[in-house]
């Protein structure tokens, strides 16, 4: 059977966010695998043995540069655009970002495929252009291995409730429901978990009113406990939590099913929104 046209992927389906803004002018996000490959001969046998070690993943998104602000600039240096309207890019301190993507379906009400880089830091760039150009600025560097998945994803910042020791916290995810997070193939005799998040990050932050002045997160090992089917968030200080000494929020990202709706009606939080 052909393929039909309608079939093949379209590029600009894609809906890009960074740690939950949406980048509503990227023209380019393109990723790749760096690998270590290794042909090793050996006597007696006139094929090699072959094998590849994936060491990270590599990114470039290319963005028009907008007047005002930019927020793929503002992810890369914390700032919240929501809040924060005098700021400052300081581009010898970029920090690491996640960024995914959404594919539409056919007539933009669904999203039917996701891919996630954790922990993307790029050499930021500046804006570029002759005379008669739109101004383009493009962003390169390493990130975590990306993952694909069959369902979108969603970015959402909760405020943490402390335990009555005070070394624990509990939270509820409500934008929508998570969803099971696919296993990978395992090998014979190995179990599996399932988990109801992709990404757990502990935040602790202060702020002046509204404005964000004190900003520090940790990447959480995720487990069973973690992340419930129901969307309930419990986190150990002592076991789950070995950098930070206190946290104020934590931001998920998860799974969830298509047909709950497509950005803005299904809106993820930014990293650095005052919630």
């Amino acid at each position: 059977m052909p393929v039909l046209a309608s079939e093949l992927v379209k590029r600009k389906k894609e809906h890009v966010f960074a740690e939950g803004y949406e980048i509503d002018v990227a023209n380019e996000l393109t990723g790749g695998i760096a690998a270590t490959e290794e042909v090793i001969h050996v006597y007696g046998d006139d094929d090699p043995i072959i094998d590849i070690t994936v060491d990270n993943a590599t990114l470039t998104i290319n963005v028009y540069d907008k007047k005002e602000n930019n927020t793929l600039l503002e992810a890369l240096q914390r700032i919240d655009p929501g809040t924060t309207t005098d700021f400052i890019y300081k581009w010898d301190n970029v920090y690491s970002t996640t960024i995914w993507a959404n594919r539409y379906n056919a007539t933009n009400t669904e999203y039917i495929r996701s891919v996630i880089y954790q922990d993307w830091l790029p050499v930021p760039g500046m804006t570029s252009g002759d005379a008669s150009a739109r101004g383009t600025r493009s962003f390169a560097g390493n990130a975590k291995i990306p993952r694909e998945y069959k369902h979108p994803i969603l970015g959402e910042k909760v405020a943490l409730t402390t335990g009555a020791t005070g070394t624990t916290w509990t939270a509820q995810l409500a934008k929508a429901t998570p969803r099971a997070v696919p296993n990978e193939t395992l090998e014979p005799g190995t179990a599996s978990t399932t988990l109801y998040a992709i990404r757990v990050v502990v935040i602790n932050e202060q702020r002046d009113g509204t404005s964000l002045t004190h900003f520090e997160a940790e990447n959480l090992t995720i487990d069973a406990d973690m992340v419930s089917v129901s969307g309930a968030i419990a986190i150990d200080g002592t076991n789950d939590i070995s950098v930070l000494t206190w946290a104020t929020h934590v931001y998920v990202n998860y799974l969830y099913t298509a047909n709950t709706g497509v950005y803005p009606d299904v809106k993820p939080n930014g990293m650095f929104e005052n919630i």
